[in-house]
């Protein structure tokens, strides 16, 4: 049976056409609310991602807008968002 993950994200600049940004979130437990540590964060198709650290944070650099990011970890479902 797999867990879910529930994963909150602020970007950190106004957001324009096609411009770049730092995306930043905290990866949870979607039933306790607990961080997960060391989940994996990845943009689509790139090699760009980042791990979370030990309070489930994480940050990702040189996103657009329309990006596809996938957020895992060992024994929950995989989690995956398109930036908006």
């Amino acid at each position: 049976m797999y867990k879910y993950i529930f994963i909150f994200v602020i970007p950190l600049q106004f957001i324009f056409a096609q411009d770049q940004f730092t995306l930043t979130g905290k990866v949870l437990d979607q039933e306790t609310g607990q961080p997960i540590f060391v989940a994996s964060v990845i943009k689509k198709n790139t090699l760009k991602g980042s791990i979370t650290d030990f309070d489930g944070k994480f940050f990702l650099d040189q996103i657009t807008v329309g990006d596809t990011i996938i957020t895992s970890f060992i024994g929950y479902e995989e989690y995956v968002f398109v930036v908006k």
